[in-house]
């Protein structure tokens, strides 16, 4: 791939990330939930991916047995159809264009991802910039250095379960989370980031530039 291309398509993804996935104040994200058939005091979850075991899809199904007062929103296809769950708190959406998908990250109150070896997934960094308070596997975590994400061990469903219930049983510590998000999903901007992936792809970013005249 010639440098300028690369270039390019590095600016393109964070500039998608920083324009279209945006924070909005609770207000909005209100009028949004209601918009989306959500109330404001009901718990409501995002899983956005493809609905397969590495995903952890079966993991999701344990936890809306367990706890039947949370909305479950899960949009994608696949291998698993949550539908055949048949539980009345999971909603089931396919894949939805970006700019409609944007309305169920602010709609939420926390995205989970219960996979190992996501490496930096897509999904959670949308979540991240909408300030939607996102919950990882540890290992996947560690992908997003220093990033408020609630952290759980994947391969075992009550701690999953755990880790959820404290913080959605604590809207102080959600919106704070939320606030966190935001101001994490900031060093996204989409110049600064492509400018350290030329200088790491590419070497002294002047060098880069005087390369391309």
């Amino acid at each position: 791939m010639m440098a300028s291309t690369a270039q390019l398509i590095l600016r393109v993804s964070f500039f998608y990330l920083s324009i279209l996935f945006t924070a909005v104040t609770q207000l909005f994200s209100d009028q949004i939930r209601r918009a989306c058939g959500l109330s404001c005091d009901e718990k409501t979850l995002l899983f956005v991916g493809r609905f397969t075991h590495k995903k952890g899809l079966q993991k999701l199904e344990s936890l809306a047995r367990q706890h039947p007062t949370w909305t479950w929103l899960c949009i994608g296809d696949g291998e698993i159809r949550p539908e055949d769950w048949r539980l009345p708190n999971v909603r089931v959406l396919p894949s939805l264009p970006q700019a409609e998908l944007r309305q169920y990250y602010i709609a939420a109150d926390i995205f989970v991802l219960p996979s190992v070896g996501e490496g930096f997934p897509l999904a959670a960094q949308e979540a991240l910039s909408c300030g939607l308070p996102v919950a990882l596997d540890r290992s996947t975590a560690r992908a997003f250095a220093d990033a408020p994400i609630v952290q759980f061990d994947a391969e075992n469903v009550e701690n999953i379960s755990t880790k959820l219930e404290d913080v959605l049983s604590d809207s102080a510590q959600i919106q704070s989370l939320r606030a966190q998000s935001v101001e994490y999903a900031k060093r996204w901007n989409w110049d600064e980031t492509a400018l350290r992936y030329e200088t790491i792809f590419f070497g002294d970013s002047d060098q880069f530039q005087a390369s391309l005249t």
